[in-house]
């Protein structure tokens, strides 16, 4: 697996991903989403073709860490060498997921608004966050008609 860097992320619109995804060594991919968001991820998917090796909806909220060891283990038996988050909290989940499982991330979303490297955590009734460069996505895509919802700790 290659390890992310703090470069800046490529920018590029729903077509170009495949191409951003190969320039950044991501050939098998996780896609990471809430269920609700399932339904909807037929035309990506079609554009990733068999770039995309799993689809992971257990995105709810904060990230737990059994959530991000799940996301983990999926990550490990699927032989993907990325992930690709699809809205804010898929996104939280992966960057969370760089603080076990150092991968290169990716991001499709309605806006240019994920580059920061903070993370969260949420156990036990307490938030733990912290800051980790590898929380940068590789690639940010941006799509409109992406799904999008904020993670309640960063209010809706």
């Amino acid at each position: 697996m290659t390890e992310q860097h703090a470069a800046p992320p490529s920018w590029c619109a729903l077509p170009d991903l495949p191409i951003q995804l190969s320039r950044h060594g991501l050939h098998a991919v996780v896609v990471v989403c809430r269920a609700p968001d399932v339904p909807g991820l037929g035309p990506l998917l079609g554009l990733l073709g068999g770039r995309a090796v799993a689809v992971f909806d257990e995105v709810r909220g904060i990230p737990t860490p059994a959530a991000v060891f799940a996301l983990a283990d999926v990550v490990g038996s699927s032989g993907a060498d990325g992930v690709l988050s699809v809205g804010a909290a898929a996104h939280e989940m992966a960057k969370a997921l760089v603080r076990v499982l150092p991968v290169p991330t990716a991001v499709v979303a309605p806006e240019r608004s994920y580059l920061d490297d903070r993370w969260s955590l949420f156990e036990h009734g307490r938030l733990t966050t912290g800051t980790d460069a590898r929380a940068r996505p590789a690639v940010l895509c941006c799509s409109p008609r992406m799904p999008h919802r904020e993670p309640a700790h960063l209010g809706a």
